[in-house]
């Protein structure tokens, strides 16, 4: 934009006035045509112009000058009680760096609005010279940012709520004997230690643990082919726990929702090798079946039988669970091509 106006200013010689009057009045027909909020000031700082939108926005009278170009005489920083208190002084001094440097600049600020309330714009000013290097005007340029700050801070309140969260996970979920995170009983506050795949998932949430308390819990459990990383990994109660069994829904089957959820786990914190076994295992399990069922038999890779004494005995269902195939999908997407038991590879 600066350009294209650039190539169309006089060099505004002495005694060419009507040349400059012709200019000034094209300059304020182009900067009113622009859908944004856009200004001149002379080269001193001092605001010369705003265009319609802008004078407006600010709810300046029709005569005002400000809406024609007129010269008030002005002081280089006679905009600056437009803008809210807080932002002033910064405001101050990055238009004052630019009167100094004579170089474009960029400043976000919050503007009042005819109504006495603020919105929050990125203002840029950069500098008009006339062929010969004669120095005219500032343009300017505002862009109304109100919806990105709002996104901003509403982003900025959310992540300081998920830090408080995360400190809160560690310090009440967290046991430091197992070094495990443990479902909390409302009665009494006391752990409820029964090792399952949750444990895990304040990892996978990126709470704030140390490297040592992180390793202990994927090296000294998660990576543990006795308790999560058998040659089905990852049941819903661990294999050595008292109430593990392998054939009955979240007793220790194997779901391919969690078994996604640890893999990801040793992806993040850098168990590579390790997670791409951890993708093959059940993946294997799945493809060698004429569907996608509910669940697993976390001993045989079998689909889930259901409890033992039920009768008559209820199998896990078949097609049933949609989030499972899903699941393969993300695995795919993340983890890539995946060994299958008879040599060959399959892709993406």
């Amino acid at each position: 934009m600066i350009d294209e106006i650039a190539s169309r200013a006089p060099a505004a010689p002495p005694g060419k006035r009507g040349a400059s009057l012709a200019f000034e009045a094209q300059l304020q027909a182009t900067l009113n045509m622009i859908p944004a909020y856009t200004w001149y000031a002379a080269p001193s700082g001092a605001l010369t112009f705003v265009n319609q939108r802008c004078a407006d926005y600010l709810g300046l009278p029709k005569d005002h000058p400000l809406r024609f170009g007129s010269d008030m005489g002005a002081e280089w920083d006679s905009h600056i009680p437009l803008l809210h208190h807080d932002d002033q002084e910064e405001a101050r001094k990055v238009w004052s760096m630019c009167l100094r440097t004579g170089l474009a600049g960029e400043v976000a600020f919050r503007v009042r609005n005819a109504e006495g309330g603020y919105r929050w714009f990125l203002s840029r000013a950069e500098p008009l010279r006339a062929s010969d290097g004669t120095f005219l005007y500032w343009i300017g340029v505002n862009l109304d940012i109100e919806d990105r700050k709002r996104a901003e801070e509403e982003l900025r309140a959310w992540r300081e709520k998920a830090e408080t969260l995360s400190r809160n996970m560690v310090r009440g979920l967290y046991e430091s004997d197992d070094g495990l995170f443990y479902d909390v009983h409302i009665d009494d506050g006391s752990f409820h230690r029964v090792r399952t795949p949750a444990c895990f998932l304040p990892l996978w949430a990126g709470v704030p643990l140390d490297s040592t308390r992180v390793k202990r819990m994927i090296e000294g459990w998660l990576l543990n082919a006795e308790a999560f990383f058998g040659e089905y990994p990852f049941p819903t109660v661990a294999y050595n726990e008292a109430t593990y069994t392998p054939r009955f829904y979240w007793r220790g089957p194997v779901w391919l929702n969690p078994a996604y959820f640890m893999t990801d786990i040793l992806y993040q914190y850098g168990y590579s090798d390790e997670a791409m076994a951890a993708r093959d295992r059940p993946l294997n399990m799945v493809i060698d079946k004429d569907h996608i069922y509910e669940y697993y038999n976390s001993k045989t890779g079998k689909r889930g039988e259901g409890p033992a004494d039920a009768i008559p005995e209820i199998p896990a269902t078949q097609d049933f669970s949609w989030s499972a195939a899903f699941v393969l999908m993300m695995m795919l997407k993340k983890f890539g091509v995946f060994s299958i038991p008879n040599g060959t590879d399959q892709a993406t």
